[in-house]
């Protein structure tokens, strides 16, 4: 069998060609596959020439999923799926939807679960049946609670206080300072022109703070994790199951204190599952089980085998 796994962010779309034993035939990469990073019709078109490279000829591909991210925003699940079907009348099995759910299959490949993401931004997503549920993920400007951004506008807005005598002192004043090289009230252009991956950065701060006791941080710490916890729980309302298995994903979950405060905070009900597999072995799982295959444990080692044998091609200019 043919299966194509897409995963297309922001920056570039990742895609693989395997059979259903795993064994990754071949893989592209091509220009960004995000719809909301850009015109639709790029977007299409990237995904069109990373498709196209892998197929190498019109041999019929049995499965496809793309997971892109701003896949599931408004309605461009439904608009990409249009698209994609009447560029490639001849997959058998088609499906796209966000690259959340590439997260989720990367950790956990079957079956019922949440997965929480927690980079610059934060969001979750639960997997029941067929249906995929978003608590979250709603944006810098009135969301991404406990994610790097949330974080980092907590350890500036703390140096801010104490710099305008309106808070207490607090050690992520002077540990901000050392980051910008001038006090945050100086830095305040730098900061707006930067945006929100500049602010983001400035997460690390506090999470280094409140593991060194810093009592501001430590307060800031919690109520951001406090945010995100709300969603996982409101998420986990869609499972049925009591113990409810968690896909981890983003950078901030590397951090131990955070991983480790948030597995308390929730309890042993919600199971942590995290994986070193690439987001594209997601897509590739999902779209297994749009063929009703499972994905076994000799399935993933034979993926991650042949992925690292794998040369990795540009993408045809179409």
């Amino acid at each position: 069998m043919r299966i194509v796994g897409i995963d297309g962010g922001g920056t570039k779309t990742d895609g693989v060609l395997c059979d259903e034993t795993g064994r990754v035939l071949r893989r592209v990469r091509g220009g960004p596959g995000s719809p909301t990073s850009q015109p639709m019709t790029q977007a299409v078109q990237n995904i069109n020439a990373v498709v196209r490279t892998l197929m190498q000829g019109d041999a019929p591909i049995d499965a496809l999923y793309a997971g892109l991210s701003g896949g599931s925003v408004g309605n461009n699940t439904e608009v990409m799926r249009r698209e994609l079907k009447a560029v490639f009348p001849q997959v058998k099995n088609l499906g796209n939807h966000t690259d959340a759910i590439n997260a989720l299959r990367s950790a956990i490949p079957s079956g019922d679960a949440l997965v929480a993401i927690c980079g610059t931004g934060s969001s979750v997503f639960a997997q029941v049946g067929e249906e995929l549920h978003q608590v979250g993920g709603w944006g810098h400007l009135v969301g991404d609670e406990g994610s790097g951004f949330d974080l980092g506008r907590r350890a500036l807005n703390a140096a801010l206080r104490e710099l305008d005598g309106r808070g207490p002192h607090t050690a992520l004043t002077v540990a901000c300072r050392q980051v910008l090289g001038q006090d945050v009230t100086m830095a305040i252009p730098d900061l707006y022109v930067g945006g929100r991956a500049l602010v983001a950065s400035f997460g690390v701060v506090l999470l280094e703070q409140a593991e060194a006791g810093d009592a501001i941080a430590v307060r800031e710490f919690q109520q951001a994790l406090s945010g995100l916890a709300e969603q996982i729980v409101a998420a986990g309302r869609f499972l049925p199951s009591v113990r409810k298995p968690v896909a981890l994903a983003g950078s901030v979950w590397q951090n131990d204190l955070y991983r480790n405060s948030m597995q308390r905070a929730l309890g042993e009900n919600y199971v942590f599952h995290t994986t070193d597999l690439p987001p594209v072995y997601g897509s590739f799982a999902q779209a297994m089980g749009q063929l009703g295959l499972a994905v076994t444990d000799e399935v993933e080692k034979m993926f991650c085998q042949t992925l690292a044998q794998a040369e990795t091609i540009a993408a045809d200019a179409l």
